[in-house]
């Protein structure tokens, strides 16, 4: 049996009224929040540079001499921070050396691309590649020779460089050494070491799958219609 015309008229009021209703759950304007949001961001964005600038300043005016957690004294800290300066800088450097500053730079770049209303996505790509990036830059910190007037025991890429750095030498001279101990002995991989030797190819794959995917390095050829 067809709808009367008094059931379609009210079928076209009810779905109206929820348009309408669907409209005026935002209270303000679009325009209005549109500009809120560019404010929030450009809010956050200062944020981040000033916390970049404000820790790139601690580590460019870090003196041994100041209070720090390895050392306990009453005497002020000569940082332009002050004391937070002074620890944060000397945690930073004895952790991971002067890859540190990369902890400083990228919340400043960040800050500066939301400031200028620039597009920072994927974020949780870059969250994660960040702690990535930084550990390799202190393994690569702690291959090279520190110079004498660097202040610090722990090498350029502080203590967590130096002791991945020389766990990798570990391995591989354990290889070479492995293969060929003398004669009369014979060497092959435990199941442990194949399965650690597997995850990290695979750790290394999946990191240049989310890389290339994810970041705006390579891009699609686009061919157009004939």
């Amino acid at each position: 049996m067809g709808a009367t015309y008094l059931e379609v008229d009210m079928a076209n009021s009810y779905r109206g009224s929820a348009a309408r209703s669907r409209h005026q759950t935002s209270f303000m304007p679009p325009g209005l929040a549109a500009s809120l949001r560019r404010r929030a961001r450009q809010l956050v964005g200062l944020v981040l540079l000033a916390a970049g600038l404000a820790l790139a300043l601690a580590l460019a005016s870090f003196d041994p001499g100041d209070p720090s957690f390895n050392r306990a004294t009453t005497d002020g800290a000569l940082n332009l921070l002050g004391r937070p300066g002074a620890y944060a800088s000397d945690l930073l450097l004895q952790t991971i050396g002067i890859a540190g500053a990369l902890l400083a730079l990228v919340p400043a770049v960040w800050g500066w691309r939301l400031m200028s209303d620039r597009v920072l996505a994927p974020v949780w790509v870059r969250l994660t590649l960040v702690p990535v990036a930084v550990i390799l830059a202190a393994i690569a910190c702690a291959a090279i020779a520190a110079p004498e007037s660097w202040p610090l025991r722990a090498g350029l890429g502080g203590v967590a460089g130096a002791m991945l750095l020389n766990g990798a030498v570990y391995r591989l001279n354990c290889y070479l050494v492995g293969y060929q101990p003398g004669n009369g002995w014979n060497y092959f991989p435990s199941m442990g070491e194949i399965m650690v030797t597997l995850g990290i190819f695979s750790l290394t794959v999946i990191l240049y799958l989310i890389f290339v995917k994810q970041l705006p390095v390579l891009h699609a050829v686009r061919r157009k219609p004939a």
